[in-house]
């Protein structure tokens, strides 16, 4: 094997480490680590006949980047994914008060 492809997959397989077990001690250290996951927000849909506001769960292809995941007594931490692939409710049941907007979420995410 040439010294060439030898230093190509010791790049790529560092580089694979270090997303895996990136140590940090700031956010901005794992900004630059993103990749593609599914992303999923309580979105409004309309309004009932009773006048309520409706909403469901809808999940999007995006990128997300790292944080740093401290520790516990720890100043240091590891880089980790943001997760959002359960949207964030309140209590155990759909609050649509707080879901965004369906004008909002189709020129953040064009359909």
């Amino acid at each position: 094997m040439s010294k060439a492809i030898l230093i190509v997959m010791s790049c790529f397989m560092i580089s694979s480490l270090t997303f895996a077990e990136s140590y940090c001690v700031t956010n901005a250290q794992c900004q630059n680590l993103s990749e593609e996951s599914t992303a999923c927000f309580l979105v409004q849909d309309g309004i009932d006949a009773v006048g309520n506001t409706t909403c469901s769960t809808r999940c999007f292809t995006v990128y997300v980047g790292s944080y740093c995941k401290f520790a516990e007594g720890k100043s240091y931490g590891v880089c980790k994914e943001e997760d959002y692939k359960k949207p964030r409710l309140s209590n155990t049941k759909k609050n649509c008060e707080n879901a965004i907007p369906s004008n909002v979420i189709n020129e953040v995410f064009i359909l």
